[in-house]
């Protein structure tokens, strides 16, 4: 940069001004920060640079000198902040490391355990939050001296020259410390004897020992080698606990032993002296069981001999079942056991033969203790079959199982048997009708907000009457006047469990006209699902119809209806309209375009007798279509995936339609 500056003729006072100048903006700010005075030479700009983007140190020991800082002497608590914040961020660490830097390096003790409380997640914070606590501490020691009236006393020029011969002394001391290494040391004392002090012997050839007594003690009272101990006005004597003077010593001391003073039972261990395995065969209670039962006796005996008989023993089911399989009955360490291979791996077990009178024993062991936690069937019956056998262990673990007292009280309470569902067939029009609520909608402007959907099950004959409300009071007039009124009572009304539905009002009006009451079950919609979709067709009709002015769809409800009255039912194969009238109602295009006159004039009477035939035929053949339609609902929704969950009767995590669901209670 230099070379550049006098190559392009700059004056020379002149190379830190034009230098600065061709800095970036982030690097003159960081250079030159805003209030500082400016020079303009260039030794001040090589300075200023150097100290900055100069060789900085590696990030190892950059990380070891931000480990190291501390708040010096006369630091205030600003300039130590600001230190750990530029150490740190040249060595990279995290906010959370430079607020514990700063936390270790302050002298406060309240400060420490203020930023330890608080937990201050910035290096600013946990800064004010310390100059704070100093501010506080300083508030407190100068009311604290004002109120004792002891102001701090002021250096005299006595006190001066101490504190001036106190500082010299530390000095020739620290000089003193740094030259004692090359010091030449006085020659170390060559060891001797602890009794008499001669430099010539030991401890344990000492001659005064020797004649005081002739016979060092060996061992305790007991007669094991034991410790030593050390007497005030004594040589070493042969104790329990090593001490001197009465106290407990953990000092090394040359004894001059003749004899070993480690335990013998600790010598014997280091050097690993096998004293001989330990046999478990007399504690095993399953070989005294098979000694004291008699068949079992009897099997040992045809094992040794190896001569068992040709024909089936008579006996137990354990005996039996032994001979059947003596092949692979073994005598093992004097215990009969039963080889059992594995087929998927090849792997062989031996199976303890459990005799009849203990087998409760073993399952109260595998089940009832706490390795066995009271788990299942299944799990028991698998740590029977690794290590025991007797024939029928499954029955024997599921008796056992079910007589467990602990099991039974945390078992899931028995299942409440029911009655299984049935389907309701219907024979002839209204003799059940379903209703429902849809609502609310958008409010026309005739105030109505609701519509209550009343549907035959036989011809599926539908009705609907728009609501303002959804009140029982509401519900009831429509129903008496447009289906009791229209087309007689019927004899059984469903719905769901709406409180309108449910109310004294409605249950009344049903008993006045001799209606039977039934309600859906709680949650499940399957109960009304002719209603419901019923429902979901009206809503699609009457969103088609008043697509252009959605506020009058109670003023198309009519004409909906009539088209879903004339159109061909999937269930019936026919339209509601003949099912419920013997024939088909007249539409608009029938006027248009008219229809042909193929049927002859009939008087009153051979009309009538002429559609009660032809009812009756319908009537058979609607019955026909039902059943096959419910028949294939029952049996064919077995795996839908919204009907998941568990069946506590089969087990399985879907419930079955074995049994239709029709959820149908009567209510008085």
């Amino acid at each position: 940069l230099e070379d550049f500056l006098c190559i392009s003729r700059v004056p020379p006072p002149d190379h830190g001004a034009v230098a600065r100048y061709l800095l970036s903006d982030p690097v003159r700010r960081e250079l030159y920060p805003a209030g500082q005075a400016r020079e303009n030479s260039f030794e001040e700009f090589k300075k200023r640079l150097l100290s900055v983007y100069g060789p900085e140190e590696s990030t190892g020991q950059l990380i070891e000198r931000f480990h190291a800082l501390h708040r010096r002497e006369g630091q205030t608590i600003e300039q130590y902040a600001q230190e750990v914040a530029e150490v740190g961020r040249r060595a990279g660490v995290s906010e959370r490391d430079l607020v514990a830097r700063f936390a270790g390096g302050i002298t406060s003790k309240e400060a420490y355990l203020a930023i330890r409380l608080q937990e201050p997640t910035t290096l600013i914070e946990a800064r004010r939050l310390v100059s704070k606590v100093m501010r506080s501490e300083e508030d407190f020691h100068q009311r604290r001296q004002t109120h004792t009236g002891n102001p701090k006393p002021e250096k005299t020029e006595a006190t001066q020259s101490i504190d001036d011969l106190i500082r010299e002394v530390r000095k020739i001391s620290l000089k003193l410390e740094k030259q004692e290494p090359t010091a030449v040391r006085p020659p170390r004392r060559r060891d001797g004897c602890f009794n008499c002090g001669g430099l010539d012997h030991l401890r344990r050839d000492c001659p005064h020992e020797r004649r005081r007594t002739q016979r060092l003690p060996t061992s305790t009272q007991g007669g094991e080698p034991g410790n030593r101990r050390m007497l005030p006005m004594a040589g070493l004597q042969a104790g329990d606990t090593p001490c001197v003077n009465g106290k407990l010593s953990g000092t090394r001391l040359d004894t001059g032993a003749m004899v070993s003073v480690i335990p013998e039972s600790l010598w014997q261990i280091a050097l690993g002296v096998t004293r001989g395995a330990v046999s478990l065969d007399a504690a095993n209670p399953i070989r005294q069981w098979q000694e004291s039962d008699t068949e079992l006796q009897q099997v040992r005996e045809w094992i040794v001999r190896k001569a068992w008989p040709q024909a089936v023993p008579g006996g137990s089911r354990l005996l039996k079942s032994l001979w059947s399989q003596r092949d692979r009955v073994v005598l093992r360490e004097g215990t009969i056991c039963r080889v059992w291979e594995t087929l998927d791996t090849g792997e062989t077990r031996l199976l303890q033969v459990i005799p009849k009178q203990r087998i409760s024993e073993i399952l109260a062991a595998i089940h009832n203790c706490q390795s066995g936690a009271h788990l299942g069937v299944a799990k028991t019956l698998a740590k029977v079959r690794q290590r025991y056998y007797w024939p029928q262990q499954r029955e024997d673990v599921e008796d056992w199982c079910q007589a467990c007292q602990t099991c039974a009280a945390r078992a899931a309470p028995p299942r409440k048997l029911q009655a299984p569902m049935q389907l309701q067939p219907v024979s002839h029009p209204f003799q059940r009708v379903g209703m429902d609520i849809v609502g609310p909608l958008e409010e026309t402007q005739s105030g109505n907000r609701y519509i209550l959907v009343v549907c035959d099950y036989f011809s599926k004959w539908p009705e609907a009457f728009a609501l303002p409300n959804a009140e029982a009071r509401t519900v009831a007039t429509a129903l008496v006047n447009g289906i009791f009124c229209r087309y007689g009572a019927p004899e059984t009304l469903h719905s769901d469990q709406g409180r309108n539905f449910e109310s004294e009002l409605v249950k009344e009006v049903c008993k006045l006209f001799g209606v039977t009451k039934t309600r859906a079950t709680a949650y499940d919609p399957q109960s009304v699902g002719m209603v419901k979709r019923m429902n979901r067709t009206l809503l699609d009709l009457l969103a088609k119809a008043s697509i252009d002015h959605p506020d009058d769809w109670d003023a198309h409800l009519n004409r909906v209806l009539l088209a879903y009255r004339s159109s061909v039912h999937h269930t019936t194969g026919e339209t509601p309209s003949r099912v419920l009238f013997g024939r088909e109602l007249r539409l608009p295009v029938d006027l248009v375009y008219g229809l042909p006159r193929d049927m002859p004039e009939q008087s009153v009477g051979e009309y009538t007798q002429r559609l009660r035939h032809d009812l009756e035929r319908l009537y058979e053949k609607v019955r026909g279509r039902l059943a096959e339609s419910s028949g294939a609902r029952s049996f064919g929704e077995t795996g839908r995936p919204m009907n998941q969950c568990m069946n506590r009767a089969t087990g399985f995590g879907c419930k079955s339609r074995r049994r239709p669901n029709l959820g149908l209670t009567e209510t008085t």
